[in-house]
């Protein structure tokens, strides 16, 4: 299970990430496990101090790269 520290390492990552790619992994999420599903997500990414919510995610914005490896690991958990 992923720490606090590991995830503040993984922020610290330098590089940025399209929300598009965050949405694919989260919309995998939405596909298999439901609304539920993506609420655990985005609880875990706010219990790891990286809070992030599916609807506010915009698709060509970037973000640090950190969120995209980051929100990997809490859909692997998820």
């Amino acid at each position: 299970m992923l720490t606090k520290e590991e995830a503040e390492k993984l922020m610290k990552t330098k590089g940025e990430i399209r929300g598009m790619a965050l949405k694919v992994d989260w919309d995998f999420i939405i596909e298999t496990k439901g609304e539920e599903g993506l609420k655990r997500v985005e609880a875990r990414m706010a219990e790891l101090s990286f809070p992030l919510k599916h609807r506010e995610i915009k698709q060509m914005n970037f973000y640090p790269i950190g969120f995209g490896a980051l929100s990997l690991l809490v859909v692997k958990e998820i």
